[in-house]
């Protein structure tokens, strides 16, 4: 009983460190870029637009970070960003 009790906290003090990241990637016209990949710079923190262009992932990294942006058939982006 103790394991799975610790094992709960464990989980909820994870969660509790976690932030979202989100937004949306568009051309200068304002079209969505779809299938686009959103990565923190030298992490496995990302995600992939959908049909709509918006991206979502949660990640527990802090501090200073590079966005990077890149799609097929566009230039990529890199976004110096701070996680609190």
């Amino acid at each position: 009983m103790r394991a799975l009790i610790l094992f709960k906290l464990i989980f909820l003090t994870m969660f509790a460190q976690a932030q979202t990241l989100s937004g949306t990637v568009r051309t200068a016209k304002g079209k969505p870029i779809i299938g686009a990949s959103i990565t923190l710079k030298d992490t496995y923190d990302g995600a992939t637009t959908d049909s709509t262009g918006h991206f979502s992932f949660v990640t527990t990294e802090k501090g200073e970070h590079v966005l990077v942006i890149t799609a097929v058939g566009y230039v990529g982006v890199e976004e110096t960003i701070n996680l609190n």
